[in-house]
């Protein structure tokens, strides 16, 4: 009997590491160093457009050619910050636009659910993405790649009101 205990141990722990080797696409940028540039790409944001196309692919949002604009609304960006980017930032910036929330946000601002060109991350992967970017953040996208990423720091958002 005391051989039982040991033994499911050792299940769950064989259990765990085989289900631990399944990688997800944007699990790479998800690491808490900078990663070197080892393609040597010198194309303006080409970093970030393949942690953003990761991201988009792993919540199954295609990214159209055309130009098309993002706000990403992390879980922790500021209170004030999120309400002029609902109500003020995204209202203003025209049909191709999407706005995505965190699952915080969106428990926060249960309206967003039923509106178009929201889309909630329920993994709340914008909150651990691998870049500089932060609180209320602006990628536009043309032929599928970044062409321009901004943070808005809260001052900004506070003028925007």
């Amino acid at each position: 009997m005391k051989i039982m205990p040991l033994g499911l141990f050792l299940i769950s722990c064989l259990i765990f590491s085989c289900q631990s080797k399944q990688e997800k696409p944007w699990e790479r940028y998800l690491q808490t160093e900078q990663e070197e540039n080892t393609t040597q790409d010198t194309t303006p944001y080409c970093r970030e457009t393949k942690i953003f196309t990761a991201y988009t692919d792993s919540l199954k949002i295609d990214v159209p050619s055309h130009e098309y604009t993002y706000f990403i609304i992390p879980s922790a960006s500021c209170g004030g910050c999120v309400s002029t980017a609902i109500y003020v930032l995204f209202p203003e910036s025209g049909t191709n636009t999407m706005l995505i929330v965190g699952e915080g946000i969106a428990e926060k601002y249960p309206q967003l659910y039923s509106k178009e060109r929201v889309f909630v991350d329920t993994a709340s992967l914008c909150d651990i993405l691998n870049w500089e970017y932060g609180n209320i953040i602006e990628i536009k996208t043309k032929n599928k790649k970044v062409i321009h990423i901004k943070s808005y720091s809260a001052e900004e958002m506070y003028n925007m009101q």
